[in-house]
């Protein structure tokens, strides 16, 4: 992905971007060192909620502040009225989107193909797998 666009924002931008790779144990403390101006990291969610993008993504220091988000992000945390923890999370969520301090390239996605035989092979959203209450028929 680092070639690609590396590649890409030399051909469109005439920008030349060296990247260097660092192994994840050490990805914090480089962090901390001195912020890049760009980085790259994969991330999937803990649990299926705004918060854990919102506010649990946002450990690493990335040099981007703002006073509004932090305060919409806290306030919707400590809300236990779902439908005003959603409108605050949207509000963190547009700031994000103006501001732009992050950029999703990609999404990933994941098929599974399984084999008529097998039943009640249960998924959810988070990529976890139960394999308990799986039966496979005789075929």
């Amino acid at each position: 992905m680092c070639e690609y666009l590396g590649a890409q924002w030399l051909e469109s931008l005439g920008v030349e971007i060296t990247w260097k790779e660092i192994e994840w144990a050490r990805f914090p403390d480089r962090m901390f060192e001195a912020t890049p101006h760009l980085w790259m990291v994969g991330y999937w969610a803990d649990y299926p909620d705004p918060d854990d993008y919102l506010r649990v993504l946002w450990w690493l220091p990335a040099g981007w502040q703002n006073q509004v988000y932090d305060q919409l992000v806290e306030d919707a945390r400590r809300t236990m009225d779902q439908e005003k923890r959603m409108k605050l999370y949207q509000q963190a969520d547009k700031i994000l989107i103006e501001e732009a301090p992050v950029m999703p390239l990609c999404y990933a996605r994941f098929h599974m193909l399984v084999k008529p035989w097998v039943r009640r092979y249960l998924t959810s959203p988070l990529r976890w797998w139960y394999w308990r209450d799986v039966i496979i028929e005789p075929h």
